[in-house]
């Protein structure tokens, strides 16, 4: 804030000295004894109001400028805080940790109950992951904050297995994530069929020998 007080304060300077020359100039004039005339004074006027105009404007320029770093410095903490509120609230619950820990790989295993829980744990995160897409196609995040956690999403999306509850969920988010996280999901799905694939040619080539 105070970058935006030392321009508020040169443009008050810049007033002053203009509105300070104009009134010595037309005080001069009136006492016949100036270097201005009448028609010079309104000349002087309308050029000094477009000057000021411009400054105006050049000062709410700055303002906005410094009001929206300020948007894009909180936004990047709450992000921290909300991902932190997480990461605690799963820890006090070991049961709950277990579940999000281990639930991706075994989910077919799980019962009905613990598919839900495990459904609404990874729904949070990808909740979490569209509003950083959203504040950033809306410039209110840096690109370096939205592209550590778009490289967190992909991370997330191999640890807690998410392609196997993303059918379930895909309804709930938008046009614009889904085109950016429906991709991914597709690449993993690839990774892991060529993985299969390779380890069932290995399997039969050591049953050949």
């Amino acid at each position: 804030m105070s970058k935006l007080f030392r321009v508020s304060n040169l443009l008050t300077i810049v007033f002053a000295v203009l509105t300070l020359i104009l009134a010595v100039g037309l005080i001069a004039c009136y006492s016949n004894r100036g270097w201005l005339t009448i028609g010079t004074a309104a000349n002087l006027s309308q050029i000094f109001g477009s000057i000021a105009v411009g400054l105006s404007l050049l000062f709410i320029a700055t303002q906005l400028k410094l009001q929206t770093n300020l948007a894009r410095a909180s936004n990047s903490q709450s992000f921290v805080n909300a991902s932190s509120s997480f990461v605690l609230a799963i820890g006090g619950d070991a049961e709950l940790m277990k579940l999000y820990d281990t639930g991706g790989e075994g989910y077919e295993s799980l019962g009905t109950e613990k598919q839900v829980q495990f459904r609404y744990l990874v729904g949070w995160w990808l909740t979490f992951y569209e509003n950083v897409v959203y504040q950033h196609g809306c410039d209110l995040l840096d690109d370096g904050v939205h592209d550590a956690w778009m490289k967190d999403m992909k991370g997330f999306i191999r640890r807690r297995r998410v392609d196997k509850v993303w059918p379930e969920l895909i309804g709930n988010y938008s046009d614009e994530f889904i085109s950016q996280f429906a991709p991914l999901i597709k690449d993993f799905s690839k990774e892991l069929l060529a993985l299969s694939s390779s380890s069932a040619d290995t399997d039969a080539g050591a049953r050949a020998q």
